[in-house]
Protein backbone atom coordinates (compact mmCIF):
# COMPACT_ATOMS: atom_id res chain seq x y z
CA UNK A 1 0.00 0.00 0.00
CA UNK A 2 1.21 3.32 -0.36
CA UNK A 3 1.87 5.36 2.46
CA UNK A 4 -1.09 8.79 1.80
CA UNK A 5 -3.78 6.08 1.40
CA UNK A 6 -5.95 3.76 3.56
CA UNK A 7 -6.15 0.07 3.28
CA UNK A 8 -9.68 0.50 1.76
CA UNK A 9 -8.31 3.33 -1.06
CA UNK A 10 -5.99 1.04 -1.78
CA UNK A 11 -8.22 -2.40 -2.02
CA UNK A 12 -10.60 -0.19 -4.15
CA UNK A 13 -7.79 0.88 -6.60
CA UNK A 14 -6.11 -2.64 -6.50
CA UNK A 15 -10.05 -4.08 -7.73
CA UNK A 16 -10.28 -1.19 -10.28
CA UNK A 17 -7.08 -0.94 -11.47
CA UNK A 18 -6.05 -4.76 -11.40
CA UNK A 19 -8.75 -6.68 -11.51
CA UNK A 20 -11.06 -4.65 -14.08
CA UNK A 21 -13.81 -4.13 -11.65
CA UNK A 22 -16.06 -1.50 -12.33
CA UNK A 23 -15.70 1.41 -10.13
CA UNK A 24 -19.06 0.99 -7.99
CA UNK A 25 -17.92 -2.79 -7.83
CA UNK A 26 -14.53 -1.75 -7.10
CA UNK A 27 -16.17 0.42 -4.01
CA UNK A 28 -18.40 -2.33 -2.77
CA UNK A 29 -15.82 -4.65 -2.53
CA UNK A 30 -13.47 -2.13 -0.56
CA UNK A 31 -15.99 -0.62 2.01
CA UNK A 32 -19.51 -1.66 3.75
CA UNK A 33 -22.08 -0.57 1.11
CA UNK A 34 -24.78 -3.59 2.91
CA UNK A 35 -26.84 -0.43 3.29
CA UNK A 36 -26.35 1.96 0.56
CA UNK A 37 -28.43 2.18 -2.50
CA UNK A 38 -27.26 1.48 -5.53
CA UNK A 39 -27.10 5.37 -6.59
CA UNK A 40 -25.49 5.98 -3.25
CA UNK A 41 -22.73 3.68 -4.26
CA UNK A 42 -22.38 4.80 -7.77
CA UNK A 43 -21.90 8.33 -6.02
CA UNK A 44 -19.33 7.64 -3.96
CA UNK A 45 -17.31 5.65 -6.23
CA UNK A 46 -17.11 8.22 -8.54
CA UNK A 47 -15.88 11.04 -5.66
CA UNK A 48 -13.20 8.38 -5.02
CA UNK A 49 -11.96 7.75 -8.23
CA UNK A 50 -12.19 11.30 -9.05
CA UNK A 51 -9.33 11.99 -6.31
CA UNK A 52 -6.12 12.67 -8.12
CA UNK A 53 -4.21 10.28 -5.56
CA UNK A 54 -6.73 7.85 -6.47
CA UNK A 55 -6.05 8.50 -10.07
CA UNK A 56 -2.20 8.16 -9.98
CA UNK A 57 -2.54 5.21 -7.70
CA UNK A 58 -4.93 3.34 -10.43
CA UNK A 59 -2.55 4.33 -13.24
CA UNK A 60 0.64 2.98 -11.13
CA UNK A 61 -0.94 -0.12 -10.77
CA UNK A 62 -2.19 -0.27 -14.57
CA UNK A 63 1.35 0.12 -15.66
CA UNK A 64 3.16 -1.41 -13.56
CA UNK A 65 0.96 -4.44 -14.48
CA UNK A 66 1.44 -3.82 -18.30
CA UNK A 67 5.41 -4.07 -17.87
CA UNK A 68 5.03 -7.19 -16.01
CA UNK A 69 3.27 -7.96 -18.32
CA UNK A 70 5.50 -6.35 -20.84
CA UNK A 71 2.55 -5.76 -23.04
CA UNK A 72 0.76 -1.89 -23.63
CA UNK A 73 -1.77 -0.86 -25.78
CA UNK A 74 0.19 -0.25 -28.95
CA UNK A 75 0.54 -4.06 -28.82
CA UNK A 76 -3.23 -4.71 -27.64
CA UNK A 77 -4.54 -2.08 -30.96
CA UNK A 78 -2.50 -4.07 -33.41
CA UNK A 79 -3.49 -7.41 -31.95
CA UNK A 80 -7.52 -6.13 -32.45
CA UNK A 81 -6.75 -4.72 -35.55
CA UNK A 82 -5.36 -7.98 -37.04
CA UNK A 83 -8.48 -9.72 -35.57
CA UNK A 84 -10.48 -6.96 -37.80
CA UNK A 85 -8.78 -7.38 -40.76
CA UNK A 86 -8.21 -11.72 -40.70
CA UNK A 87 -9.04 -12.94 -43.73
CA UNK A 88 -11.69 -15.80 -43.52
CA UNK A 89 -9.90 -17.45 -46.68
CA UNK A 90 -7.04 -18.65 -44.27
CA UNK A 91 -9.26 -21.42 -42.25
CA UNK A 92 -11.52 -22.43 -45.08
CA UNK A 93 -10.36 -24.94 -47.68
CA UNK A 94 -12.26 -24.21 -50.74
CA UNK A 95 -11.49 -27.20 -52.48
CA UNK A 96 -13.23 -29.50 -50.43
CA UNK A 97 -15.49 -26.64 -49.19
CA UNK A 98 -15.02 -26.91 -45.02
CA UNK A 99 -12.52 -25.28 -42.65
CA UNK A 100 -9.11 -26.47 -42.54
CA UNK A 101 -7.96 -28.29 -39.24
CA UNK A 102 -7.49 -25.73 -36.35
CA UNK A 103 -3.51 -26.70 -36.51
CA UNK A 104 -3.28 -25.26 -40.07
CA UNK A 105 -5.18 -22.24 -38.99
CA UNK A 106 -2.71 -18.54 -38.17
CA UNK A 107 -2.33 -17.51 -34.67
CA UNK A 108 -4.53 -14.70 -35.31
CA UNK A 109 -7.61 -16.39 -36.11
CA UNK A 110 -7.05 -19.38 -33.34
CA UNK A 111 -6.74 -15.77 -30.91
CA UNK A 112 -10.43 -14.83 -32.30
CA UNK A 113 -11.82 -18.39 -31.17
CA UNK A 114 -14.59 -17.64 -28.59
CA UNK A 115 -15.93 -21.46 -29.11
CA UNK A 116 -14.86 -24.26 -31.27
CA UNK A 117 -17.53 -27.50 -30.36
CA UNK A 118 -16.80 -31.44 -32.08
CA UNK A 119 -19.44 -33.74 -32.41
CA UNK A 120 -18.98 -37.16 -33.85
CA UNK A 121 -21.32 -39.19 -35.92
CA UNK A 122 -21.06 -43.37 -35.47
CA UNK A 123 -22.83 -45.71 -37.44
CA UNK A 124 -25.81 -47.49 -36.34
CA UNK A 125 -24.94 -51.12 -36.28
CA UNK A 126 -23.90 -53.03 -33.09
CA UNK A 127 -20.94 -54.88 -34.15
CA UNK A 128 -18.73 -52.16 -34.53
CA UNK A 129 -19.13 -48.19 -33.65
CA UNK A 130 -17.15 -46.06 -36.35
CA UNK A 131 -16.90 -42.75 -36.99
CA UNK A 132 -18.39 -41.81 -40.26
CA UNK A 133 -18.50 -37.97 -39.74
CA UNK A 134 -17.93 -35.25 -37.28
CA UNK A 135 -20.07 -32.25 -36.64
CA UNK A 136 -17.78 -28.67 -35.91
CA UNK A 137 -19.50 -25.79 -34.30
CA UNK A 138 -17.19 -22.83 -34.73
CA UNK A 139 -17.82 -19.40 -33.14
CA UNK A 140 -15.47 -16.35 -33.12
CA UNK A 141 -15.37 -13.11 -31.33
CA UNK A 142 -17.77 -10.67 -33.58
CA UNK A 143 -16.68 -8.33 -35.58
CA UNK A 144 -18.79 -5.80 -33.94
CA UNK A 145 -17.11 -6.70 -30.18
CA UNK A 146 -13.80 -5.91 -31.67
CA UNK A 147 -14.95 -2.35 -33.25
CA UNK A 148 -16.21 -1.93 -30.02
CA UNK A 149 -13.05 -2.47 -28.71
CA UNK A 150 -10.98 -0.76 -30.86
CA UNK A 151 -13.17 2.26 -30.38
CA UNK A 152 -12.44 2.18 -26.90
CA UNK A 153 -9.19 1.80 -27.26
CA UNK A 154 -6.93 5.00 -25.66
CA UNK A 155 -4.97 5.71 -28.92
CA UNK A 156 -8.32 5.61 -30.86
CA UNK A 157 -11.18 7.48 -28.44
CA UNK A 158 -13.56 7.28 -30.63
CA UNK A 159 -16.21 7.11 -27.99
CA UNK A 160 -14.19 8.98 -25.13
CA UNK A 161 -15.50 12.81 -24.11
CA UNK A 162 -12.08 14.23 -24.62
CA UNK A 163 -13.68 17.99 -24.99
CA UNK A 164 -11.71 20.73 -23.14
CA UNK A 165 -13.54 23.85 -22.18
CA UNK A 166 -11.28 26.57 -21.80
CA UNK A 167 -13.85 28.55 -20.20
CA UNK A 168 -13.50 26.07 -16.38
CA UNK A 169 -9.70 27.33 -16.45
CA UNK A 170 -11.11 30.46 -16.86
CA UNK A 171 -13.22 31.12 -13.93
CA UNK A 172 -10.70 28.58 -11.90
CA UNK A 173 -8.21 31.13 -12.42
CA UNK A 174 -10.71 34.46 -11.43
CA UNK A 175 -12.30 32.80 -8.60
CA UNK A 176 -8.74 32.71 -7.70
CA UNK A 177 -7.38 35.62 -8.20
CA UNK A 178 -11.12 36.98 -6.77
CA UNK A 179 -10.24 35.18 -3.14
CA UNK A 180 -6.37 36.33 -3.30
CA UNK A 181 -7.80 40.17 -3.49
CA UNK A 182 -10.47 39.74 -0.59
CA UNK A 183 -7.77 37.70 1.67
CA UNK A 184 -5.80 40.83 0.82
Amino acid sequence: MTDNLTEKQEMACRLYGLEGKTKSDAYRGAYNTVNMKPATINRKAKKLFDEGKIRARVNQLKEERCERLNYDADQLLKQLSGMLNADILDIYDTDIGSIKPLDEWPLIWRQRLDLLETQEIFTKGTDNKSVIGKIIKVKFIPVSKLLELVGKHVNVGAYSKTHKHDLVDNLTEKLTNAIRRRDD
